[in-house]
């Protein structure tokens, strides 16, 4: 099993620990001398083997963690169990996040990323909206019926992260801080985006290759119009609309007690006539640029234009990488 492990390139073995380990000495002689052999294969890949295993026949049932150095100490009946489990990432919604990061992969260049979830070591949970990001993340250590003495409990935090969207509609406005603060408690790291919604990371170049109207087009010629900063904030789905409504005018909008006071200053530069164009947003097809395989990016070209994505989305990409 060991061989097998170290075939498969995604843990490598520190022979030290593991050849005094009590589990090591109940085993046949050849035994040792086989995970000697077996370490020598190790990986060069400077994104992984950044979290620790350790086989402890003392360990609890279901293992324990210690979050600072990414270490979990395991019973050895429960190794294998816990070598074998993909690095889950919470999502609310795995068709869409999932393929949202698989695609900024591919974009990126970080084919080692895809392969990763294609060989079975990444894999998306699926929370079923983002309130429910926090409870998934807490069932995949503790159960669904979690016991107080957390007996069936099984140390899980160093195989579990968490992306979401930020959903913040201004500069300094963080709705999502509480249920960042309650997915850490069982999240190695939870990752929310620096601009609003996954389909902010959608490059311009894209967008307008999926439109074709005259209409859209403009519309798409006024999102490229708009600051930095407001392009982070802007929701991409909806726009200005307050559920289904839209406000009438700008006018109407910069009056209105339903939208922040910090966002109506924001886009009270926008002039009329790009607000107007701006106002119902693109729809809620816009996401499928990333789950249509028609769609999927060339690696070779430079499709995400905007450095400050690039940068974000590598920086995630390569630490969840590094993770499993």
């Amino acid at each position: 099993m060991i061989t097998l492990f170290v075939e498969e390139k995604r843990h490598c073995f520190e022979p030290d620990g593991l050849l005094t380990s009590p589990w090591i000495s109940s085993r046949p002689t050849n035994t040792a001398e086989l995970v000697r052999l077996s370490s020598k294969n190790r990986s060069f890949d400077a994104h992984i083997d950044k979290s620790t295993v350790i086989l402890d026949a003392e360990s609890r049932r279901g293992g324990t963690v210690v979050t600072t150095s990414r270490t979990t100490r395991l019973h050895p009946r429960d190794a294998i169990a816990f070598l074998s489990m993909p690095l889950n990432i919470v999502v609310e919604n795995e068709a869409n996040d999932g393929a949202f990061l698989l695609w900024m992969a591919r974009a990126l260049g970080l084919a080692s990323f895809i392969d990763a979830y294609r060989a079975g070591w990444i894999s998306f949970r699926h929370a079923g909206g983002k309130g429910l990001i926090p409870s998934a993340a807490r069932i995949m250590s503790h159960g669904v019926w979690a016991r107080r003495d957390e007996k069936y409990s099984r140390a899980l935090k160093c195989w579990t992260l968490a992306v979401l969207d930020s959903d913040s509609s201004y500069p300094g406005d963080n709705p999502n801080a509480s249920l960042v603060l309650e997915a850490a408690e069982y999240c190695l790291s939870v990752h929310q985006l620096r601009s609003r919604s996954i389909e902010s990371y959608i490059p311009i170049d894209v967008i307008r290759s999926s439109l074709s109207s005259a209409a859209d087009l403009d519309r798409v010629k006024a999102l490229d119009r708009l600051t930095e900063v407001q392009k982070r904030h802007y929701h991409m789905k909806s726009g200005f609309k307050i559920g289904s409504e839209s406000p009438a005018s700008k006018a109407n909008f910069l009056a209105s007690p339903h939208h922040p006071a910090q966002q109506r200053a924001l886009y009270s530069s926008l002039p009329d006539a790009d607000w107007t164009k701006l106002a119902n947003g693109f729809g809620k097809g816009l996401s499928s640029v990333y789950t249509d395989e028609a769609r999927r990016p060339d690696p070779s070209k430079k499709v995400v234009s905007n450095p400050e994505h690039a940068a974000e989305i590598r920086t995630l990409l390569n630490h969840i990488y590094g993770c499993f």
